[in-house]
């Protein structure tokens, strides 16, 4: 029905618009599917025609209202062309188009506010601002039809649906709460689609709604829409929702880390969507060089990097640099760019270097003013992309080793310079530029200079210019060595300044302010990093100056020399001793001098104070300085003994060792001589490295041990010693950090001196593995077991171990639960496993033998811990080992032959452990299911596949499967084999088989199988009732007796009976019938004997089944009740012998159902036994008594035989006596 308004003053109608509709409508469409241009001219087009239709209206008899019908012929019409869009799968270019138009179409009306109102006012002046117009109508009538399009059953009317609805509701304007509602918890419903195109539209939809939600939901039970899609974006499983997701979302403080932990998404295009996105939301869009300069509020985006924390800034360069998709790696290069544009120019607006405060104001405003010198523009702009790089610099903590800041600065560096071709030409290092030398502009230096290097030794086009780079970057050698002597200076001065103020306070530091403190520490940080930073790009330098070459030489032994120098810049100083050192052995030399000189402390001041640093006994390589080289018998006589020392004096000297070990450290780890060609080693391993490792604090026997094992790769003279040291460290008792270094240690010797070591069947090497194995079976730590795992992968992948228990213990950390926590580990096994199977025919082979044994253990484990996390099930630890035992990934290696029989000789294996009793019924399946994925070649040995058929053959007739899973998966198998190679398996005899010699060894093993009976079937048996049981049992009494009876008669001569009375055991008063009354007895007796082991078999069987098999067999039979006596009770004689029945035993009330079943009649009548006239068939009877009696043992007894006792059972086999 129309609805119904009251209108101020209706004009005159014109109704001839709505028969048009039809017409005038399919007109517009039919324009705006074709293209988007002509959108806006249609949006007017379909404005009037509304407004034409909302003028007719019809009144109603006796009352003020007026009907809509023009409006709602409007709409139907426009529903007409959206159901037809429905039905328009995805990717229909039209359909888009015009789902586009409506969303813009909707987005017109609302700008054109108030101007529909012409029904609508009310008659006092003021506006109602819930008042309903013609356009909000429209709107909600779409949205009430669309609202039932999301629950329809077609996908292609839901994507649609949704589709409206994400363009329409960011111009919806002012929405009934019911609506809105309604629309809301639609739309959070299709998040949860089946469809990722329906949960795209639905995302973008509740995007456009979060501007609209606040922080915190109304209600309690009220659903945060941002929250549902910051779960979508990191849970949805389509690539395409989460990038939709990631499109959509508003970028904030707090959608930013959620955001930039899509870096580590597993779609390739997810992660470089996110640079994309943070690119985009930069800002500064116009900012670059040679472009005008904005207000900073202009150049800052949301993802401005100043507005990123430093870990925020170096996760987005560590994970998109250290990407392996080149895509995601240029894209993070072009977000990189821009940063460093973009920061320069925010500098540069407010009037800041770049450098950390370092710019020059005047510059950057001489640089916008554009002041009219050319060669002062050329000077400008080359100091400004200084300054840009300084200021990008600063974005990153890069003077912090220990959090990686160093290296990811680096790297970012490195591709600006690589992106922006103009920096690396346009920068330049003047003498200005290193006043102040700070630690920025020293890390720029040497990035710079390193960067020309890799350039140059990548491109041979690119040597030329990066020589041209260097010439220009490079400082004087001179003047390099001087600047870092007055940094070096500052330092140590700055450092005794804190010593003295030590000393004045009487011990005790200064309590100065902790900003104070903080500042002081960052200060002294600062001045090392400058140094370090000279240090490494001193080592690209020219030294063809000799001056230079003795000023830079003499500068750094005296560093080395110094207490003070601190850790970090000994490595970073032994680096340009090996450049100025003309071969190794003048390097040794000059580093045991000073350790000698360090040593023997204060003795020589004079002599150093004598000798200046620029004279010629410092860098006369050719003959050995030997004043202070080989004393050890006058350090003995100088040393004093540690009993004697102080406190302090141990100290002391203890520090003196830790500087002389780390400079033994650093020097060996550049030599790659023999230790035999320098012997001025011997005295430093026996003075300062053999007492290191011999000493009980950790710092110095963890450097001892460092210094012996560096000693070890390059002496192949101690060799044996230290596989006799390190084997037998008492490592269980060890810190964890002295462990991590014995295992480095061993692992470095065994990796250089391989053959020494693990040679094939050699005594070291297995003594080595036992090592191994051992320290993996005690070790705890997760540290020390992922070093273990990593350098064992290395030798086993290098083919240096080849042992079948390392293997095994590999394989079964990767799937023991006991390993979860340990990522490292996992991680480390997750790569090695499979490139060690497909790297090598030879590595799948090994593979393949211990397969049966890991699945073995692995399920035997798996049923103990079946219940904890992380247990891999039985089939996953199946289907990996036949995917790394594929013939058909493995690598081609030069010298070695393809092996393609691997999966045969599984299938092998696979069948011979389908023999063992051990593998249960589940086990069977899992190993069955898998024969089905092996890679069968086309061709075979003929012995491989005689071997294969004849085991399948014996499994199928002496340990055939009972599972029907099993069964069929083995059957398919065999038959697949069989019909592919009927031909080598043509005229397959057995006993042909067993006359060749190459099948011995499955003969017998097939020989040792023992055919399962039917007890050891895994068929469930029968269950046989209770009614049953009884009939047995009393067909087992009455044949018995018959055929006593039978076979007495052919013996005794039948006489009359006399009436004399027996007693309970059958005994007469007469002579005659006493010997019948013996044979009666004996027949009750043989009856009851019969009954009662048949009882008994039954009864053992049924206990030994209910212990679970937690007691031996023999204590189950010995627990069996002894077998009850009867005593017959006596009866008077009688004329007619009374004859055995069975009477049919009623079903006690624990089995109602059986009570109500008829029993089979009972014979009624007493006869007499004549064996003489009897037709009893006796060979059939028997037979089928026996199969009766092998059936009822084997089943599991009476279904009802636990609710009986046993006084009970035989009770009812009395009963049976008595009639």
């Amino acid at each position: 029905m129309p609805a119904l308004t009251k209108p101020k003053a209706p004009p005159t109608p014109n109704a001839s618009i709505i028969p048009s509709l039809p017409t005038l409508l399919p007109k517009i469409f039919d324009q705006v599917q074709s293209t988007s241009a002509n959108h806006q001219k249609n949006f007017i087009a379909l404005y009037k025609l509304q407004l034409s239709s909302s003028e007719v209206v019809e009144s109603v008899k006796g009352r003020k209202e007026v009907k809509l019908v023009g409006e709602k012929a409007f709409q139907d019409a426009v529903l007409d062309v959206v159901i037809r869009v429905c039905g328009c799968k995805k990717g229909t270019g039209v359909a888009d188009r015009v789902v586009r138009f409506f969303g813009g179409y909707v987005k017109f009306l609302n700008e054109k506010g108030t101007s529909l109102h012409i029904y609508n006012k009310p008659q006092d002046d003021e506006e109602d601002e819930d008042e309903e117009t013609p356009s909000s109508r429209l709107i909600s009538r779409l949205l009430k039809f669309f609202l039932k399009g999301f629950e329809a059953k077609d996908k292609t009317v839901r994507y649609r649906v949704a589709q409206f609805v994400a363009e329409m509701v960011s111009h919806l304007g002012e929405l009934d709460e019911d609506i809105y509602t309604s629309l809301r918890t639609s739309l959070l419903a299709r998040t949860h689609d089946k469809e990722p195109s329906v949960r795209v539209q639905a995302v973008i939809a509740l995007s456009k709604l979060c501007a609209t939600e606040l922080i915190t939901p109304d209600e309690d039970d009220e659903v945060n829409v941002l929250e549902v899609l910051l779960e979508v974006l990191s849970g949805d499983p389509s690539a395409e929702v989460r990038r939709a997701t990631l499109l959509s979302l508003p970028l904030s403080p707090t959608i930013i880390p959620h955001i930039l932990a899509r870096t580590r998404d597993v779609d390739p295009s997810v992660r470089k969507l996110v640079y994309t996105v943070l690119e985009a939301a930069c800002g500064g869009s116009g900012v670059g060089k040679g472009k005008p300069k904005t207000h900073p509020q202009q150049v800052y985006g949301p993802t401005h990097p100043r507005l990123l924390t430093i870990a925020q800034r170096e996760l987005i360069i560590r994970n998109g640099l250290g990407d392996r998709e080149s895509g995601v790696k240029a894209a993070v290069g072009k977000l990189v760019g821009v940063w460093a544009r973009v920061v320069g120019a925010s500098d540069e607006v407010r009037g800041e270097g770049g450098g950390g405060g370092e710019g020059n104001g005047e510059e950057a405003e001489g640089i916008k003013r554009g002041e009219g010198d050319k060669d002062n523009e050329k000077e400008g702009g080359k100091k400004s992309v200084v300054q840009d790089l300084l200021a990008f610099i600063d974005l990153f903590d890069f003077t912090n080793e220990e959090s990686e800041g160093e290296k990811v600065a680096e790297d970012a560096l490195r591709e600006v310079l690589e992106e922006d071709v103009g920096a690396g030409v346009e920068a330049e290092f003047d003498d200005e530029f290193y006043t102040p030398l700070t630690p920025a502009r020293a890390f720029l230096l040497r990035v710079f200079v390193d960067h020309c290097q890799i350039l140059g030794a990548k491109d041979e086009n690119e040597r030329v210019l990066s020589e041209a780079k260097l010439e220009k970057a490079l400082p004087v050698v001179t003047a390099l060595a001087f600047r870092i002597q007055g940094a070096y200076n500052d330092l140590v001065e700055g450092m005794q300044r804190e010593e003295e103020e030590i000393l004045l306070n009487g011990g005790v530091k200064a309590l100065d302010d902790e900003e104070e403190r903080a500042r002081k520490e960052e200060e002294r940080l600062e001045r090392e990093f400058v140094i370090g930073e000279m240090l490494r790009v001193a080592v690209w330098l020219d030294y063809g100056d000799e001056i230079g070459r003795r000023k830079m030489f003499g500068l750094v032994r005296d560093m080395i020399s110094q207490e003070s120098l601190p850790d970090s810049l000994v490595s970073k100083c032994l680096d340009v001793l090996r450049k100025l050192s003309p071969n190794e052995r003048d390097l040794i030399r000059v580093v045991v001098e000073v350790v000698h000189e360090l040593r023997d402390g204060g003795d020589d001041d004079e002599d150093n104070e004598q000798r200046e640093p620029g004279d010629d006994t410092e860098t006369n390589f050719g003959t050995p300085i030997t004043a202070k080289t080989n004393r050890p018998g006058q350090n003995k006589a100088k040393e004093k003994d540690p009993t004697d020392m102080t406190p302090e004096e141990k100290a002391q000297k203890d520090a003196m060792d830790l500087r002389c070990l780390s400079l033994c450290i650093g020097m060996l780890e550049r030599v790659n001589g023999t230790f035999e060609e320098n012997s001025t080693l011997e005295g430093i391993l026996g003075e300062l490295i053999i007492p290191a490792v011999k000493r009980k604090e950790l710092a110095l026997r963890e450097k001892g041990l460092v210094s012996l094992g560096l000693c070890c790769l390059i002496a192949r003279v101690r060799l044996l010693f230290l596989l006799l040291l390190f084997p037998h460290c008492p490592l269980q008792s060890a810190p964890e950090v002295l462990k991590i270094r014995v295992l480095q240690v061993v692992f470095d010797i065994l990796m250089v001196h391989d053959r020494d070591f693990l040679a094939k069947d050699t005594v070291a090497g297995d003594r080595i593995v036992e090592f191994l194995l051992h320290i993996w079976d005690s070790e705890e730590s997760d540290k020390v077991q992922a070093l273990l795992c990593v350098g064992i992968a290395k030798l086993m992948l290098s083919g240096m171990i080849a042992d079948e228990r390392v293997l095994k213990c590999l394989v079964i950390a990767y799937v023991s639960p006991d390993t979860a926590g340990n990522q490292e580990l996992r991680q480390c096994l997750s790569y090695f496993l499979p490139v060690y199977c497909y790297s090598s025919p030879v590595n799948q082979r090994r593979m393949q033998k211990v397969f049966i044994p890991i699945y073995r253990d692995l399920v035997q484990a798996y049923k103990d811990m079946e219940d904890e996390p992380g247990v891999v099930a039985p089939s996953n630890i199946a289907a990996m080992f036949v995917d790394w035992t594929d013939p058909q990934k493995a690598v081609e290696v030069r010298g070695q032959v393809a092996d393609d029989t691997i999966h045969i000789d599984l299938a092998t294996d696979i069948t011979k452990a389908l023999f063992s009793d051990d593998m249960t019924k589940e086990d069977k399946k899992v190993v069955c299911q898998c024969l089905s994925k092996l890679h069968i070649p086309e061709v075979i040995d003929d012995d491989k596949i005689r071997t294969l058929k004849l085991l399948m053959h014996n499994l199928t007739s002496r340990r055939p499967l009972h599972d029907t899973t099993s069964k069929n998966a083995f059957n398919k198998f065999e038959t697949s084999v069989s019909k592919k190679f009927e031909k080598q398996l043509e005229g397959f005899n057995e006993e042909e088989y067993r006359e060749l010699e190459s099948l011995k060894e499955q003969f017998d093993f097939l020989d040792d199988i023992i055919p399962l009976d039917s007890d050891d079937s895994d068929v469930p048996r029968k269950k046989v009732t209770r009614k049953r049981y009884v009939e047995i049992c009393g067909r087992v009494l009455s044949i018995s007796l018959t055929k006593f009876a039978c076979r007495r008669s052919e013996s005794v001569v039948s006489g009359a009976t006399t009436g004399a009375e027996t007693d309970s055991v059958g005994t007469a008063t007469a002579g005659p019938s006493r010997v019948k009354g013996k044979s009666k007895a004996k027949c009750v007796s043989i009856s009851l004997n019969i009954c009662q082991i048949f009882d008994d078999r039954y009864r053992r069987r049924r206990v030994s089944k209910s212990d679970d098999d937690t007691e031996e067999g023999g204590s189950a039979q010995a627990a069996t009740p002894p077998a009850p006596s009867r005593s017959v009770p006596k009866r008077a004689a009688s004329a007619k012998k009374p004859s055995y029945r069975v009477q049919q035993v009623a079903e006690d009330e624990s089995e109602e159902d059986e009570e109500s079943t008829p029993g089979p009649a009972s014979r009624k009548g007493r006869s007499s036994i004549k064996p003489t006239k009897t037709k009893y068939k006796r060979g059939e009877e028997e037979a089928k008594l026996d199969a009766e009696i092998d059936n009822l043992l084997d089943s599991d007894g009476p279904s009802d035989s636990i609710m009986d006792s046993d006084s009970a059972e035989e009770d009812v086999v009395g009963e049976m006596l008595d009639d």
